[in-house]
């Protein structure tokens, strides 16, 4: 899969990214909540490679992306969607982007893009997206997207030593087309 925007190309992990130099991605504190250790070079070229399997599936249900700035090629975070095995037309979508290119808009730009795809290309109906309420950059982001906040998890995930709450977000095809 390749989504290009404005700025920033979307696409698939590929045999060279597992050499690449891999920026730092979440909060400064290194807290995000992962399932592997994003500061981990093993953790994360296994997840790369987790990610170049998957993308071999039929159906294809996991796009976990590389985002990738389009002047210089580098690699600034990643994204992605899951489909429910379910329902898939429903999907949970996730952005994890280096903090030096925070409040420069790419963050939204790549979520819009996988957006788009989501209700466009790939017909979804329902895409769900989760942040830690305590953040008010990503609060602000779910916002400006048009997502809907449905839920607060509360102590539901363990990280870095304690228990924290999960917001939870949603958005529907005819809300995302109708949005102005």
């Amino acid at each position: 899969m390749r989504l290009d925007t404005q700025r920033l190309v979307i696409r698939d992990f590929t045999e060279e990214d597992l050499t690449a130099p891999h920026p730092p991605v979440g909060d400064a504190s290194g807290k995000a909540r992962q399932p592997f250790d994003l500061r981990d070079t093993d953790a994360v070229r296994a997840q790369i490679r987790h990610a170049r399997a998957t993308a071999k599936e039929d159906p294809r249900l996991i796009f976990d992306l590389a985002v990738t700035r389009k002047s210089d090629g580098a690699l600034i975070g990643r994204g992605g969607l899951k489909r429910n095995p379910d329902e898939p037309r429903e999907a949970f979508i996730w952005l994890l982007s280096d903090p030096a290119t925070w409040n420069q808009g790419l963050t939204h730009e790549a979520a819009t893009g996988l957006l788009s795809c989501c209700f466009g290309t790939l017909g979804l109906h329902r895409v769900t997206s989760e942040c830690d309420p305590s953040s008010a950059g990503a609060l602000e982001l779910m916002k400006t997207l048009g997502l809907r906040r449905e839920a607060t998890l509360v102590e539901n995930t363990w990280v870095a030593g304690r228990w924290v709450d999960t917001a939870v977000f949603a958005l529907l095809d005819r809300e995302w087309k109708g949005r102005s």
